[in-house]
């Protein structure tokens, strides 16, 4: 007898690109939480092939493990024992590919965030955009000017600059441009334990949180674990904090 059609996801492939210019197809795993090769992934027991959506043109690797609740694991502490989908936040601010870099440096400022997940038309996870990513740009492809005095109108106001300031306008560049391509999630039914190792092991401040399709369910970032955690010690946090 056949599996049932919904214990399948579809994981999409993502292309990693290393600066000595190799590439390799990866594949986010929900069962370590971590980035395999594709070739890691088809020798997997719970690999079963790979797909391509008509509709989007990608391919995905089709994968019947399912996250499980911790409980059933034989977790003995509490952040073993709670999801991420309790703690997360699920109001997903997400910039689309196409958006100006220029414009995501003003909505992070704007909504008080340091990053958001880049989302493609058809819904997939396609990178990380932060204000690292802004200024890390900025840094290895900007062009700036050392000037001894300069003058600048800021919010209507003019402002002289003295010296060792620089003069520098955001590269006219889109999110797709300068965004970090890794895609990394981690699915709802993963402990609160699992993603803070996760998140620790990758050096990552936040991450998109997944449903067993794939789709952003919402995103958990260090500081909704340190919220919970304060939380669980009787500390009141107020809302927006």
């Amino acid at each position: 007898m056949s599996e049932p059609q919904a214990q399948f996801a579809r994981l999409p492939l993502h292309l990693q690109k290393h600066l000595s210019g190799a590439t390799k197809m990866v594949v986010q795993c929900p069962r370590s939480s971590a980035r395999k090769t594709l070739n890691e992934c088809v020798r997997c027991d719970h690999c079963r092939g790979l797909a391509l959506d008509p509709d989007s043109a990608r391919s995905y690797l089709v994968c019947n493990w399912h996250a499980t609740d911790e409980q059933e694991s034989g977790a003995t502490t509490i952040a073993g024992r709670t999801a991420v989908s309790e703690i997360m936040t699920r109001q997903v601010v997400c910039a689309a590919p196409e958006m100006s870099a220029e414009a995501l440096a003003l909505m992070l400022v704007e909504r008080n965030i340091s990053g958001v997940p880049v989302i493609a038309p058809s819904g997939d996870v396609l990178g990380i955009a932060s204000k690292s990513d802004l200024v890390r740009d900025q840094v290895l492809n900007g062009e700036t000017t050392d000037v001894p005095h300069l003058g600048q109108t800021v919010y209507g106001h003019d402002v002289e600059l003295g010296p060792g300031w620089y003069e520098t306008e955001l590269a006219k560049k889109t999110v797709a441009e300068i965004m970090t391509p890794i895609a990394l999630t981690i699915p709802e039914k993963a402990s609160v334990a699992r993603a803070a190792a996760f998140m620790t092991f990758e050096h990552v401040h936040r991450v998109p949180v997944v449903d067993e399709d794939g789709n952003v369910v919402g995103i958990l970032s260090t500081l909704d674990v340190l919220r919970w955690l304060a939380q669980q010690e009787g500390f009141v946090i107020p809302e927006g904090k």
